[in-house]
């Protein structure tokens, strides 16, 4: 049997590099993979970002006024906890910057968005806007106040 016809009878050739018999290698069997390969870095860089988001001190002092606030106390309840997702910008260039973002909190009593649009200058972000959206009922504005920066 000529060495052509085996590969395609036995999945197999003959490597004349090397005077071997090979067995073909079925491109079928990578794809799945490939694919969870491509899926697990998604995931890695999804979860990096979002740590970027929250080791921010726009984040943590927005969350700690948020969780320090009696209005959302009392329509959430304690403790309030934040949710997975940030969705939304932070650009930092040095002692300035801008961000506005929103992420989910949630209580033993209810969840609620956290709106943040905050500036940074001279090093400490002062908060535009800060507000807890609780569905059907009026956004909570919370206290404006000035992030130190560590």
């Amino acid at each position: 049997m000529s060495p052509e016809i085996e590969k395609y009878n036995n999945k197999k050739w003959y490597d004349h590099s090397e005077g071997k018999v090979r067995k073909k290698r079925n491109p079928k069997k990578s794809v799945p993979l490939i694919i969870l390969a491509i899926l697990v870095l998604s995931a890695m860089i999804f979860f990096f970002v979002m740590s970027l988001f929250k080791m921010s001190d726009s984040y943590k002092n927005a969350l700690l006024i948020a969780r320090e606030n009696t209005a959302v106390i009392e329509r959430l309840g304690e403790p309030i906890e934040p949710g997975l997702i940030v969705m939304g910008t932070i650009n930092v260039n040095g002692g300035s910057g801008y961000a506005n973002y929103s992420f989910w909190i949630s209580g033993p009593k209810g969840e609620g968005e956290l709106y943040v649009e905050a500036v940074k200058q001279y090093g400490n972000w002062n908060f535009i806007d800060l507000a807890v959206v609780i569905e059907g009922e009026e956004p909570i504005k919370l206290t404006k106040k000035p992030i130190e920066s560590e």
